[in-house]
């Protein structure tokens, strides 16, 4: 999932937004952790990238990407992107 979150609206407020788009990355996680294993895998990894700007996303864990979405409303910025990459890890 690469994707960037527009936090202006003229039909929702901007908190809103942020739960919202919480919410969808959220079962954006369950949905993939739900997805049936190749053979010979044993788990599903993620990694995840957290930016206000498309072009210089920094790594960071699941817990901090949420701190930091919640930080977006906040801040004067009009937009975030986030990306969440998912691989097979094997035994």
């Amino acid at each position: 999932m690469r994707k960037t979150f527009y936090l202006n609206s003229d039909r929702r407020p901007r908190v809103r937004l942020i739960e919202a788009y919480k919410y969808e990355i959220k079962n954006y996680i369950r949905r993939e952790k739900r997805k049936k294993l190749p053979k010979g895998y044993i788990r599903w990894h993620f990694t995840y990238a957290f930016g206000f700007d498309k072009k210089e996303p920094y790594s960071v864990e699941l817990a901090d990407l949420m701190g930091y979405i919640q930080r977006a409303k906040t801040e004067a910025e009009e937009s975030f992107f986030v990306e969440i990459r998912v691989r097979a890890i094997k035994e």
